[in-house]
């Protein structure tokens, strides 16, 4: 999500920022975890930690983000660490552009979150061990 300003046929847009947008996905991916889950235990009957942890489908996330100048990275940081509640991982890879037209990684992400090596090892874990 995000992207640079730029000209397309002729027309300029601004910069696009992640909270344009990262609120609705967001929801969309809760939901979608919630409801693939409540197909194999409508009742939600081991509670909510266990119901996410434990319920099949598993249900990963990977975000890729490009931070605007506007965005707050604490702020982008905290809507993420939400989604942790809903799934069984989340990962993500944020970059930022300089004024020098330059590209830098976000290289640390706050715990729930996971670096996107990390959440490939979850998933490899994960795969060992229901496979």
């Amino acid at each position: 999500m995000g992207s640079p300003e730029h000209e397309r046929e002729g027309k300029r847009y601004p910069e696009r920022t992640l909270t344009i947008d990262i609120d609705k996905r967001i929801k969309e991916v809760k939901y979608t975890s919630i409801d693939l889950k409540r197909l194999a235990d409508p009742t939600v009957s081991r509670g909510w930690y266990g119901f996410i942890r434990e319920t099949p489908p598993a249900f990963f996330t990977a975000w890729l983000l490009r931070l605007a100048a506007q965005d707050r990275l604490e702020h982008v940081f905290e809507k993420l660490k939400g989604i942790s509640e809903y799934t069984n991982g989340v990962g993500v890879a944020i970059y930022r552009e300089w004024s020098t037209g330059q590209y830098e990684w976000i290289e640390k992400v706050p715990d729930p979150l996971l670096t996107i090596g990390e959440f490939i090892e979850l998933i490899c874990r994960f795969l060992q061990q229901h496979v």
